[in-house]
């Protein structure tokens, strides 16, 4: 089951829940229960998405190249002194 699912069934549980004609005492143990698994799918997808966004940049930043960043036409090979015009 996808976290989505999961999130949605968990939001018609904690609906539900009241109408179960439960021990009262039961209904705090449910809810906390209920609780963990929301705030747990919530962690997940936040992580997701600061993966995704950490992803995105990098790669972004592969792709494109500054102008301001200079490198040399001949890489690998030191730059030559300029020769004296005679």
């Amino acid at each position: 089951m996808s976290a989505e699912s999961t999130l949605i069934l968990t939001g018609i549980l904690v609906l539900l829940t009241p109408f179960l004609g439960l021990p009262s005492a039961w209904y705090a143990y449910i809810f906390a229960i209920l609780g963990i698994v929301v705030v747990s799918i919530g962690v997940m997808f936040r992580s997701r998405q600061v993966a995704a966004r950490a992803a995105r940049t990098e790669h972004m930043a592969g792709a494109v190249a500054s102008p301001y960043s200079a490198e040399p036409a001949h890489q690998g090979m030191p730059p030559q002194e300029p020769s004296p015009i005679a």
